[in-house]
C-alpha cells in the first residue's frame, strides 16, 4: 500500500464541501471522480466526491443583494449631512 499524502488545497476545499475537517484526513488516491482518504486518528476510510459544489463567495453574493444592516446607503444624487460642521 502506497504512503498516504498531505491533501492539497483544491482537495482540502472539496473536504470542507462534504464537512469534513481536513486536518484529519490524507490522501490514499485520487481517481478521476472521488478521492480516497484516511482519517489520521482513527484509521477509517472515506471515498467522496471531487465535484461537489462548495460554499465558496457564497457571502460576498449575499451582501451584494441588500445591505444587511437594514440602513440606507447615501445614494449619488443626495446631499451628505455632517455632524461636525
Amino acid at each position: 500500500m502506497k504512503q498516504p499524502k498531505k491533501l492539497t488545497r483544491q482537495q482540502k476545499e472539496t473536504c470542507s464541501a462534504h464537512h469534513l475537517n481536513a486536518e484529519h484526513w490524507l490522501l490514499v488516491e485520487e481517481t478521476e471522480f472521488y478521492l480516497k482518504l484516511i482519517n489520521k486518528e482513527t484509521g477509517s476510510r472515506k471515498t467522496i466526491d471531487k465535484f461537489t459544489k462548495t460554499n465558496k463567495g457564497r457571502k460576498r453574493n449575499e451582501q451584494r443583494k441588500g445591505n444587511s444592516t437594514g440602513l440606507r446607503r447615501n445614494a449619488g444624487n443626495e446631499k451628505s449631512v455632517s455632524h461636525f460642521e
